[in-house]
């Protein structure tokens, strides 16, 4: 029984919302042990952070003297402020997270088999934005923390051959660290990042529309099929109980603020963000070079190809069937990124 009202008293937003999905789905592909929700999780998650982040751009000051001042006074004197800095910031982890484990979901079930391969890479690629999404507002706080933490991310970046100062340069704005890069990372957070990944969700979520929704199985074999607006109301469900978690995970818990990088710029110890605890983790026991680019862009390029790595014939639709082995590849390397951020997380 659907709980979608009549269509001659749908809305614009709900009828707009129903057409993102074809008028049947296979039961099976709609199960919340296929998918467990990662992809609208995150889809979820990255409105929410743009919605909190929109109304944090009126309260916040992106200048090295009044950055980490005016962090302060939302988190303790705007009201609801400390509320919104919470939300803002757990919506962005959960968005990492899910994005993560959707695109692991896509592989053990071939979800990008049988002309799907090109809407994997524009995953990719948006993965890549959620990264640096997540990266160019780690530094707003400008705190003595991810100020250091800074520095010796974008230094990395001059272990590059040939063009290494030349990118150093133009990612932090100029030869040294300073107001012009919180004014670059600023803006690619709050416009640029955001703007380009919208426009790739876009046509990433009219791709998987397009292809006829949820990857599955073999549409020839028969099967129990149910409608977009049963779908649709199992999704709401889904993400009425997701913004409650995120509610209850911003009034519990209040991401770190360390003092101000124009007071106190020294640390004991430089900690990156969570999502790059494994390279850090690397660069105790090799070089710069090697853990910062060349095995992350190693592990970038592998993903872009894995789905024209594999025979487009493969069983689509099944968790890890034993016709298809090339997920143990990039799952064993998950499991070690996930061992060594663990592993950096504990010694730092």
């Amino acid at each position: 029984m659907s709980i979608m009202p009549n269509n001659k008293n749908q809305s614009v937003l709900l009828k707009f919302l129903l057409h993102l999905h074809p008028p049947r789905i296979q039961a099976e592909s709609a199960k919340f042990t296929y998918t467990f929700g990662l992809g609208g999780l995150t889809l979820f998650a990255f409105f929410i952070t743009l919605i909190s982040g929109i109304v944090l751009l009126f309260l916040y000051s992106p200048t090295p003297e009044t950055a980490h001042q005016s962090l302060q006074q939302i988190a303790t004197v705007t009201p609801y402020g400390w509320y919104l800095r919470n939300l803002h910031f757990w919506a962005a982890q959960v968005m990492v997270i899910a994005a993560v484990l959707h695109m692991l979901r896509v592989v053990l079930t071939g979800g990008y088999l049988k002309g799907r391969a090109f809407n994997w890479v524009i995953g990719v690629i948006l993965l890549i934005f959620i990264f640096l999404m997540d990266f160019t507002g780690f530094p707003l706080r400008w705190d003595s923390e991810s100020h250091w933490a800074l520095v010796v991310g974008t230094n990395l970046l001059k272990t590059i051959p040939v063009v290494g100062e030349s990118a150093y340069q133009f990612v932090v704005g100029g030869s040294d660290i300073g107001q012009h890069t919180l004014l670059r990372f600023y803006g690619w957070h709050i416009f640029g990042l955001p703007f380009i990944s919208t426009l790739f969700i876009v046509y990433h979520v009219y791709r998987v529309r397009k292809d006829g929704g949820i990857s599955r199985r073999d549409a020839s074999r028969r099967s129990e099929t149910i409608s977009r607006e049963t779908l649709l109301g199992k999704e709401a469900i889904f993400m009425l109980l997701a913004g409650s978690g995120l509610i209850l995970l911003s009034v519990i818990f209040t991401p770190h603020l360390g003092a101000s990088a124009q007071s106190n710029p020294a640390v004991d110890a430089v900690q990156a963000p969570w999502i790059f605890l494994g390279i850090q983790f690397l660069l105790r026991y090799i070089s710069p070079f090697l853990a910062g680019i060349v095995i992350p862009f190693t592990v970038l390029t592998y993903w872009f190809a894995l789905p024209y790595l594999e025979k487009q014939t493969g069983e689509q639709g099944l968790w890890a069937p034993r016709t298809r082995r090339i997920y143990w590849l990039p799952f064993s390397a998950s499991l070690i990124i996930i061992a060594t951020t663990m592993i950096a997380e504990i010694l730092v």
